[in-house]
């Protein structure tokens, strides 16, 4: 697998940067992990930077979310840290880093937000100038009806089969790969499939699986202060069959064939 170095900043909320990164001291614990986002060719990349998240909770009473894309106006800058093919798919790999106290955590829905313009005509006062019978420059204040956009964020929520982990303290554990395909097509429809309303055929395919080899080496490279720390090797829990793999969320829609 060919790998590519991209440009990233701007760490998410809930997450650690890669300069904050080191062994964790009890009671703390670190789960570590990779964001993965693949796209078929029907997708061009400027429509896999848009709000996406897998939420979780937490037993100490926290919840929060894992990041999976980001809009791409400013000031959010690209996610991605890395970009290579598998499956026959253009992928980008992000790793990321929580801290977290004991006990276990639930990954359990999966969240996009668009953003829906709406017009209205509102009265406002507006500066004009002009110039006066002595041909000076001058300020005055009239009322004018102008047009107004809003942007107002629609957010969609599925829920997913729980996908858990058991967080220790003073441990760091490698939890795997989390993330989705991205398509653009209405000829493939599968039950695993997050449609939104707003665009019936662009449809995201949520997918799990552990990759430890690739990954912790990845893992290791962008957060330098865990070089030589000991990693556990503990993939997220899930029901059998409830969850699908890359490779598998892939197949319906041709990709590496």
């Amino acid at each position: 697998m060919a790998l590519a170095v991209t440009a990233c900043s701007m760490t998410p909320p809930g997450e650690l940067s890669s300069w904050e990164v080191a062994a964790p001291a009890p009671p703390d614990g670190l789960i570590v992990g990779m964001v993965v986002v693949a796209r078929t060719p029907s997708v061009d990349w400027s429509w896999a930077r848009f709000p996406v998240s897998l939420k979780y909770d937490h037993q100490s009473g926290t919840s929060g979310e894992l990041l999976l894309g980001r809009q791409m106006k400013p000031p959010f800058p690209p996610l991605e840290v890395y970009e290579g093919v598998e499956n026959g798919l253009t992928v980008s790999y992000r790793p990321f880093a929580m801290k977290l106290k004991p006990g276990r955590g639930a990954f359990h829905s999966f969240e996009h937000v668009r953003f829906e313009n709406t017009s209205r005509q509102e009265v406002r006062q507006v500066p004009t100038r002009y110039l006066d019978n002595s041909g000076k420059w001058q300020s005055r204040w009239e009322w004018k009806t102008e047009t107004v956009t809003d942007s107002n964020p629609i957010v969609s929520v599925a829920s997913v089969a729980a996908a858990t982990f058991d967080m220790e303290p003073g441990k760091v554990l490698y939890i795997g790969r989390v993330g989705m395909l991205l398509d653009r097509s209405c000829s493939t429809n599968t039950a695993s499939a997050v449609h939104s309303n707003a665009a019936p055929c662009f449809v995201r395919e949520p997918f799990i699986e552990s990759e430890p080899t690739a990954d912790l080496a990845m893992i290791r490279r962008y957060f330098s202060k865990l070089a030589g720390v000991e990693i556990e090797v503990r993939p997220l829990q899930t029901a059998p069959g409830s969850w699908k793999t890359l490779s598998e969320v892939a197949r319906p829609y041709a990709a590496g064939r």
